[in-house]
């Protein structure tokens, strides 16, 4: 199924001026479009409603009536999953209850990825990650920690993964990076300025470049190739990472299911190591 998001996303900095707010009206008002005609699209954003035809048809649909289609098939699970989440908002008044509202929290978010994932976006990103010559894990401050965890096991199974952080001190080590080459960047609002700038240099350099991120609107959507989408929902002053991990999980899983022979060899020399090194109490 095509994604209409990620292909705004992608176009966005080839689109007119005029089409750019019709663009940026659609993800920031992803509900909205549902129920919209040209007309009243048009009023809405303050464009000619030729320049919302010419909007779809410069994403390669055949019309408006074409792209509110697709959005609304993409839209669907997702509509029915907040409708489903409404009554678990509010945290209880008791302690128990109030323990039990943060847990549920992370079981909706990770539950989401259940009823949204694009299961054909999904498997190229397996198979990007696995044709890739080098693989660079991008994120920082908060989202520093799910790419810390996937750098660790990724490269126990593939061997090329290079954990990038910081813009200023890590920068270099993304230098070479080149079309043979997977950047694969973690970040939720609000985003970090350096991993934004990291992913759009990967992108210049002809990179695959795949997202890890909580929205359609996201900055790493408009470089990314391909994205995933997980729900960082918290009612605390943190974002919940419950949903981001469970990805990582999922990613991880499939990479060492789908390996090519050869991979049981490394895994085996790394057990060696660790026993001579005894790293294991």
């Amino acid at each position: 199924m095509r994604d209409p998001y990620l292909e705004i996303g992608s176009q966005m900095n080839s689109l007119s001026k005029s089409q750019k707010k019709v663009a940026q009206y659609i993800l920031d008002n992803p509900n909205n479009i549902l129920f919209q005609t040209v007309e009243k699209l048009a009023k809405e954003v303050g464009v000619s409603d030729a320049t919302v035809v010419r909007f779809a048809n410069a994403l390669g649909y055949k019309g408006y009536p074409d792209l509110q289609n697709h959005i609304q098939r993409r839209l669907q699970r997702k509509l029915k999953t907040t409708e489903r989440l409404k009554s678990d908002q509010t945290l209880g008044n008791t302690f128990e209850e109030q323990i039990k509202e943060y847990i549920m929290q992370d079981v909706h978010n990770v539950q989401s990825i259940i009823e949204d994932i694009d299961t054909d976006q999904f498997e190229k990103v397996i198979q990007a990650i696995l044709k890739a010559k080098n693989i660079y894990i991008i994120s920082s401050r908060s989202a520093g920690s799910p790419g810390m965890f996937l750098h660790y096991y990724l490269d126990m199974l593939l061997g090329n993964v290079t954990h990038v952080k910081v813009l200023e001190t890590d920068g270099e080590k993304m230098f070479n990076i080149d079309k043979n080459d997977v950047a694969f960047a973690i970040s939720y609002a609000r985003y970090t300025r350096s991993t934004i700038e990291l992913f759009r240099y990967a992108k210049e350099r002809n990179a695959c470049t795949i997202a890890l991120t909580d929205h359609f609107s996201s900055p790493l959507v408009h470089h990314a190739d391909f994205a995933l989408y997980t729900k960082s929902d918290s009612s605390s002053f943190f974002d919940s990472f419950a949903a981001s991990m469970s990805m990582i999980n999922l990613i991880l899983a499939f990479v060492g299911k789908y390996k090519e022979e050869g991979n049981n060899d490394r895994l085996e020399e790394l057990e060696a190591v660790w026993e001579k090194l005894n790293i294991f109490y």
